[in-house]
């Protein structure tokens, strides 16, 4: 073992190890100027190409994967169109509309590509195409920042290339990244990254301090601004700076939070005055950036401020000292605004959630192996990897510190992911780095082919199990597009599945009966009373009571109940899949291939 790896591996020398690798040369080109380290790039970016966008099924642009996406084209085109931008599908719910919690920001930053290229596109296209190269754009941003997260903490720099290549394997990072994800959901991964990232660099000499803890605020707030999805990883980044203060209690240390909790409320307020809610920069809304979250950031300012007046003895004095603060601090927050202790959409009705979230199978638990290696694996990962390194911190109390609050992070992020599919891109994101800062370890103790096995067996292990559980699990579904035609010109309400709705409300000028957003709970409850119907009476009077005048039956796939009808008896939606049509409901066209049925109501 060299000098330098032995003060690598010193625990009495706490900051060494991110000293030395912050002087180190870590340009890439640098240290990879090789035949092997050449072809394992080459395969790095074929396998983005070909994962990431999916390339043969992309050249249309004109296939957006899922409901959230063509929501964001039809509000990017809405907002073209009239020149107002009120997050709203305004042919939804039956014409009443639907007001949706998304920020806008997502359309903001998508806007100067569109206008770009419509001159050339048209604004449809333009929009399409933006929408299809936006997750793997998203995609690629996401595994840069996860690079520059890694960079100080992998002394064996060829292990850098395990960060993409494990990014392009990961499901769970996939699954938001493709082509054709038009959201927010890897942004908050790369916000929440970027700024533990920077906590970590601010806690260590690995940068400067203060600069550190300012931008590992801002990027807070900047993952708040797009979803309060982010504001648990915003805290853990807070309380990561705070516990660094404990050891010792230097004030520098509190300034340290001072500094994140400012660099917080600066972008916080911005987004809030740039992007208000729905009801006016003083509505409160749960579900959104809003007042509540503004002042959030003052509030943990004022107990930064209180923690850098207090200089008590002892560690243990200024931990009860922190939590006391913290509690105080949540205190206040939720005395001055108890909407927030209701919840998001507290107001909907209980049948109406089960359809919403239960038929989500992004709110469902990883319940099989499979599924937890394959969205799992990263958290597992990391969790192994802080816990390692907690064992090998017994002599450094600081560091000890830390370590433990990194490893009860990585098994939160563990456990989160394991309740809700929804929550698995920021396990993922942790194993990412986590790989390759293992795999630069083991070559050092066991030489360069049992560091690449390994890195490429846990790289490619998730990837793996989600395609053998997709190969078990596989389903078709209905092709909307094929609709488009029927419905060209229709302006009446159609009632269609809800995960079709907004698809179809980009491909026609139709109304629709509801969309899959909680906001829109009332279009819900109307679908959930047609679609439930035992009677073909009963049928009707739902139908008319949501204004419709047209059905548009999804047949695919074959004999499968949808989950919210799956306590009842054949309803009079599934005997009119087969035929069994009443005297008042006509067969206007039918699409075996696409799985489409489109019927129309008889006027009286």
């Amino acid at each position: 073992m060299t000098n330098q790896n032995k003060r690598l591996g010193d625990s009495s020398r706490p900051n060494q190890t991110l000293q030395w690798l912050n002087r180190a040369n870590l340009d890439f080109p640098a240290r990879m100027r090789s035949p092997a380290g050449y072809v394992l790039l080459a395969i790095v970016v074929a396998s983005y190409v070909l994962i990431v966008f999916n390339w043969p099924n992309t050249l249309t642009f004109d296939k957006l994967p899922d409901p959230d996406s063509w929501t964001r084209a039809v509000l990017l085109r809405d907002a073209l169109e009239t020149g107002s931008w009120q997050q709203i599908l305004g042919r939804d719910s039956s014409g009443y509309g639907t007001s949706l919690h998304w920020t806008r920001l997502v359309e903001i930053l998508a806007l100067p590509f569109v206008l770009l290229l419509e001159p050339f596109l048209g604004r449809d296209g333009a929009i399409l195409v933006v929408a299809t190269l936006f997750g793997p754009v998203l995609f690629g941003s996401l595994t840069a920042a996860l690079w520059w997260a890694a960079r100080p903490f992998v002394g064996w720099k060829p292990a850098m290339l395990f960060v993409p290549a494990a990014a392009v394997m990961a499901p769970a990072l996939l699954a938001y990244g493709g082509a054709g994800r038009f959201g927010h959901h890897l942004i908050i991964p790369l916000c929440a990254a970027v700024a533990l990232a920077h906590a970590v660099r601010a806690v260590s000499d690995c940068g400067g301090r203060a600069n550190s803890a300012i931008y590992a605020g801002l990027w807070c707030g900047a993952g708040t601004a797009f979803s309060v999805e982010m504001l648990p990883f915003a805290l853990l980044a807070f309380a990561g700076l705070a516990l660094s203060w404990l050891p010792d209690g230097n004030e520098a240390a509190a300034g340290r939070v001072e500094g994140c909790t400012v660099g917080f409320t600066v972008i916080t307020a911005a987004a809030w005055l740039l992007d208000p809610p729905n009801g006016g920069l003083l509505s409160i809304e749960v579900d959104r950036l809003s007042l509540p979250y503004v002042l959030l950031g003052p509030l943990l300012l004022a107990a930064a401020k209180a923690l850098r007046r207090v200089n008590l003895p002892g560690a243990g004095r200024r931990l009860a000292a922190l939590l006391g603060a913290g509690v105080l601090a949540g205190v206040l927050w939720l005395a001055a605004f108890p909407e927030l202790a209701q919840g998001i959409a507290p107001e909907t009705p209980i049948e109406v959630q089960r359809l919403i979230w239960g038929n989500n199978v992004e709110f469902r638990p990883l319940a099989t192996p499979l599924r937890l290696i394959a969205f799992g694996g990263g958290g597992i990962l990391a969790l192994l990897f802080f816990s390692l390194e907690l064992l090998k911190a017994q002599g450094d109390w600081r560091r000890f510190w830390l370590l433990s609050y990194a490893t009860l992070c990585a098994a939160t992020l563990l456990a989160i992911c394991i309740i809700h599919l929804r929550f698995a891109p920021y396990a993922a994101a942790a194993g990412v780095v986590a790989l390759a800062i293992l795999a630069s370890r083991l070559r050092e103790r066991v030489g360069l082919l049992p560091a690449g096995v390994f890195g490429t067996i846990l790289a490619v292990a998730p990837l793996y199990a989600a395609v053998t559980d997709a190969g078990n699990a596989r389903i078709s579904s209905c092709n909307v597009a094929a609709a488009a035609g029927w419905l060209k010109d229709e302006r009446d309400v159609v009632l269609v599945d809800i995960d079709f709705a907004p698809e179809l409300l980009w491909r026609t000028s139709a109304m629709t009966v509801a969309a899959p957003y909680h906001r829109g709970y009332k279009g819900i409850a109307r679908y959930l009373r047609a679609s439930r119907a035992l009677t073909d009476d009963d049928a009707r009077a739902a139908l008319e009571a949501a204004r419709v005048k047209r059905v548009l039956l999804c047949a695919l796939p074959a004999n499968t109940r949808a989950p919210y009808v799956a306590d009842l008896p054949k309803t009079a939606m599934e005997r009119w899949k087969r035929g069994q049509l009443p005297g008042w409901l006509h067969k206007d066209y039918e699409d075996d291939a696409a799985g489409l049925i489109l019927l129309s109501l008889s006027p009286e």
